[in-house]
């Protein structure tokens, strides 16, 4: 009975050394797997960072370039004298409408009918000159 109580314990310890080595292969065989994996998310993070720095830096140096500029921008505006600018177009302003007040009195004063019967006067006094100029260029 000892015997058989031993052989009994033999294989079960046989077969837990089985079963041991076998989740050792397939340890190893996940282990193997995770590593790729990782390997893989590894490249694919420096490709991505490689790519994600170009651009970062392309907008990086957009973004110096847009502060120097606005920089300018603003020194230009501070050196503006927007008073004085209003005040001469003010100016500006007035000397039209005291120009246009000017002008529109002297078109008021102007007589339209008479202004025609002058235009007329003339067309009778230039007809028969036209006529002798048309009969000398129609000869040629």
């Amino acid at each position: 009975m000892k015997d058989e109580n031993e052989s009994a314990v033999r294989l079960s310890l046989e077969e837990i050394a089985m079963q041991q080595l076998e989740y050792t292969k397939k340890q190893y065989q996940l282990t193997k797997f995770l590593s790729g994996c990782t390997a893989m998310i590894l490249v694919v993070v420096i490709v991505a960072s490689t790519m994600f720095y170009h651009r970062f830096n392309a907008i990086y140096k957009d973004l110096v370039v847009i502060n120097a500029n606005m920089k300018d921008i603003t020194t230009d505006l501070a050196d503006l004298d927007l008073k004085g600018l209003n005040e001469r177009l003010v100016n500006t302003l007035e000397a039209s409408e005291t120009a246009m007040g000017t002008v529109s009195e002297a078109i008021s004063r102007v007589d339209l009918d008479e202004l025609n019967k002058s235009i007329q006067n003339l067309q009778r006094a230039l007809d028969p000159l036209v006529r002798v100029l048309g009969a000398l260029g129609g000869g040629r």
